[in-house]
């Protein structure tokens, strides 16, 4: 949510050789950069929140953490 973007995007950017590469080392370590968070965004396309999920593989994490917020932007539960 800090960087408006998922952490499956911010990944590639954060490897060696990235754009941000090393930013998991800045925030007091606060920044995620393997996949599973999503940003939340209301109707008016603002972030309002951030979903994470954790427990299974990155893959597994990455597409329940997309799937909710597909539901989410969606309107199904605001």
């Amino acid at each position: 949510v800090a960087l408006k973007m998922s952490t499956s995007t911010l990944k590639p950017l954060a490897q060696p050789g990235g754009s941000l590469y090393g930013i998991q080392f800045t925030n007091g370590g606060k920044i995620v950069i393997f996949g599973g968070g999503e940003p939340l965004k209301n109707a008016d396309g603002e972030i309002i929140g951030g979903l994470g999920v954790s427990g299974g593989s990155e893959a597994q994490d990455s597409a329940l953490a997309a799937y909710g917020k597909e539901i989410f932007e969606k309107g199904k539960y605001l």
